[in-house]
């Protein structure tokens, strides 16, 4: 129980400063998230052939460096 706590705690300052400072930390802590998390779910799925992932990690990194420069203003 002692364990979980503690790692709740560093996660909450980690998450914390990801969000305090905003704009491109937060984008990256966001990326960053969605990349471990599609990895998960291949995992989970039983998904590990390289076109699978590398299709996936392209278009996570194509949708949030869309989202930081984006084409249309």
């Amino acid at each position: 129980m002692l364990t979980r706590t503690i790692s709740g705690a560093v996660l909450l300052i980690l998450l914390l400063l990801a969000i305090i400072p905003g704009g491109d930390v937060t984008l990256l802590f966001c990326a960053a998230i969605s990349l471990i998390g599609l990895w998960e779910l291949y995992r989970v799925i039983g998904v590990h052939k390289p076109p699978f992932l590398a299709v996936g990690f392209a278009a996570i990194i194509a949708y949030y460096g869309l989202l930081r420069f984006p084409i249309i203003e």
